[in-house]
């Protein structure tokens, strides 16, 4: 239950109430702490990402050159 107010916390941070839950700061903290390890999580997806495609442009560059 937890987790899911802390998803929903992270959408609506004003909530005071949810499902007969009342919103307490533990609630916010762990909205925070999930909306951080979401965020480093994508970061991580993201720069891997661009990793690959730095890795491919400079392959494809290295090909090109070494056939001009």
């Amino acid at each position: 239950m937890n987790i899911f107010v802390a998803e929903v916390l992270i959408k609506f941070p004003k909530t005071a109430r949810f499902c007969k839950v009342a919103i307490e700061d533990n609630h916010r903290v762990e909205a925070v702490h999930l909306a951080d390890f979401k965020w480093r999580k994508s970061e991580e997806a993201r720069l891997e990402e661009e990793r690959k495609k730095a890795e491919e442009e400079a392959k494809a560059a290295a090909e090109e050159g070494g056939e001009g």
